[in-house]
């Protein structure tokens, strides 16, 4: 083999090492950019469950809180009247505000039983629940009312207690500690 045919035989290995390493280097480059796009939409999704999640359980407390008031103003006007029950009277501004609530929590419910997770939705069902619970004994026309529902009050703020600090837990991302 004389020079000339070495010089080319090593400028073909050398523009074939060069060719390898520019396309092991593309494939390297490629795989980085794909992973880092799934990282990217992980973080994203991740991101905007937290925000629904957030948006759910903000919801849940809050219609929770109007329900619970407005069983307190229909206590409060019973007391101030003649101790009869009042009566489900849906033109009632009072057992309105009662209803409306109570369809919102409900609503808010199912959302919180798709954006999770299912440990927060059965906390959030059995909150509801015990709500509803003190609502339908409101309107039962019974004289012990006022002292069964003031334990059951304080058991419900409780429960929305737990369920709230769970709640913060979640959208913290410490879902385990939560739950």
């Amino acid at each position: 083999m004389d020079e000339g045919s070495a010089a080319v035989i090593a400028a073909a290995f050398g523009i074939a090492g060069t060719l390898l390493g520019s396309l092991g280097g593309a494939l390297v480059a490629a795989r980085s950019a794909r992973k880092q796009v799934r990282d990217q939409e992980g973080a994203e999704h991740r991101n905007w469950l937290r925000q629904e999640r957030q948006k759910a359980y903000g919801a849940l407390i809050d219609a929770c809180y109007r329900t619970r008031d407005a069983l307190l103003a229909i206590r409060r006007a019973r007391m101030a009247g003649d101790g009869s029950p009042p009566r489900h009277d849906v033109a009632n501004p009072l057992v309105q505000e009662h209803l409306a609530s109570i369809q919102a929590a409900t609503s808010v419910v199912a959302l919180i039983a798709l954006v999770g997770p299912e440990q927060m939705y059965r906390q959030a069902n059995r909150t509801v629940t015990q709500l509803q619970g003190i609502g339908v004994e409101l309107f039962q026309e019974r004289e012990d009312w006022f002292a069964e529902n003031t334990s059951a009050m304080q058991q419900f703020s409780g429960q929305l207690s737990a369920f709230t600090q769970d709640a913060h837990a979640v959208i913290a991302g410490d879902a385990d500690a939560a739950l």
